[in-house]
């Protein structure tokens, strides 16, 4: 995110900035699976937190399972905010 606010133009409100998916799920698997690790958030502004969380390196197949929850998590997000302005 912090690339993101420094490319963008001057005056380019960062409420306004959004990580690609694809990013998204790039921190996400090098981040989860991590002893300590969790990514809270997916949106505007993903954040990593450093709590006493213990997990494993999900398989391929539920890896693909989380990645298209997350899709359609955020296709509904997208829908619901579209309905609501």
């Amino acid at each position: 995110m912090e690339k993101l606010i420094q490319e963008a133009p001057d005056g380019t409100p960062p409420g306004s900035l959004q990580v690609p998916l694809n990013d998204e799920f790039g921190s996400m698997v090098e981040n989860l699976g991590k002893k300590g690790k969790s990514v809270n958030g997916v949106g505007i502004f993903p954040r990593m937190d450093t709590s006493n969380c213990v997990s494993s390196m999900p398989s391929s197949s539920e890896l693909t399972e989380m990645k298209d929850q997350i899709k359609f998590l955020s296709t509904s997000f997208v829908n619901l905010e579209k309905e609501n302005k």
